[in-house]
């Protein structure tokens, strides 16, 4: 149970990271998307299934939206994702 705790907490800092180089890219770049595009990233595939730590053919297989915990991952073109986080949070810890 605490490896899982561990994982778990690795994986939101590792996605706070991604987060985080986004709005440092953002911040220099002055045609730079609205502060609403800052809460947001694409990955890939393979990124996303250790992350999520669901396999791949799992994801595949998810054909629209989903919720994983303050996040709202959408399909993105061929083998990417976009995550965007949920305004409040998702209440799920």
């Amino acid at each position: 149970m605490r490896q899982l705790v561990v994982q778990v907490v690795l994986a939101e800092v590792v996605l706070n990271q991604m987060v985080l180089v986004k709005q440092e890219h953002l911040v220099k770049d002055t045609r730079a998307e609205p502060v609403q595009s800052l809460a947001t990233v694409v990955v890939e595939e393979e990124e996303l299934a250790q992350l999520v730590e669901q396999p791949i053919k799992q994801l595949e297989a998810k054909d629209g939206p989903w919720i994983w915990r303050d996040w709202l991952v959408s399909p993105e073109d061929a083998g990417r994702w976009r995550l965007q986080r949920r305004a409040g949070g998702s209440g799920e810890s």
